[in-house]
């Protein structure tokens, strides 16, 4: 992905932080402000984050080198995931 598209994640991940502690939706309290911050921290985590890996990808073009591997996606999906299964359980125990 490029340092744009991780940007817009890292914009989406702080606004559904936002939203959800906001909207509320009828959400436990603690599950809620849990995954709040849970998502805005990763938020706030991955823009920094993706400039790091952009400048990596761009020394490697410069030097003619193979790509690095980005370390963002499976993070980013396994906090996505549990950021679900929170909300989940906020449902339920409401």
């Amino acid at each position: 992905r490029t340092y744009l598209a991780w940007i817009r994640t890292s914009l989406a991940l702080l606004a559904g932080g936002i939203a959800l502690e906001v909207l509320g939706l009828g959400l436990h309290e603690g599950y809620r402000l849990t995954a709040s911050v849970i998502l805005l921290l990763t938020g706030t985590l991955a823009a920094p984050l993706a400039w790091f890996n952009w400048v990596r990808f761009e020394r490697a073009l410069r030097e003619n080198t193979p790509l690095p591997h980005s370390p963002l996606p499976l993070p980013v999906a396994i906090v996505i995931g549990i950021v679900g299964v929170i909300v989940l359980l906020g449902f339920i125990f409401r």
